[in-house]
């Protein structure tokens, strides 16, 4: 549906980070078990992206879409070979995977702070 970018899951940690949060101001926790629970969630969130680009990334270089990598690190002007192509792959999962835990953290924290805002 999105053309292989993964915004159903970044959407699915946006999801997780305002059930957290959610939950951490009904069950009247303080901010030090939300800041854990939130960087727990969002630690595993970025770590399933991870676990599910980095393969899809290399089945796109080495099963017959290395065109489509070779035209985007020739855009950025580096010449291109297969270890260009995985560091390539490897840096782009790397920010997906920051991406992922600052969205899911923040979430959280906004749920938190946004419940708290509304019950005062």
């Amino acid at each position: 549906m999105f053309m292989g970018i993964p915004i159903g899951n970044l959407a699915l940690g946006i999801l997780a980070g305002l059930y957290i949060g959610r939950r951490c101001f009904l069950m009247k926790q303080g901010k030090d078990i939300l800041n854990r629970f939130a960087h727990n969630t969002s630690f595993f969130t970025a770590f399933i992206i991870g676990l599910l680009s980095f393969p899809v990334g290399m089945l796109a270089l080495f099963a017959g879409e290395e065109y489509l990598i070779r035209s985007l690190v020739e855009s950025l002007r580096i010449g291109y070979s297969r270890i260009v192509g995985v560091v390539f792959v490897l840096v782009l999962c790397s920010l997906l995977m920051i991406v992922q835990y600052w969205l899911t953290r923040g979430s959280a924290i906004l749920a938190y702070k946004g419940w708290t805002k509304y019950q005062e």
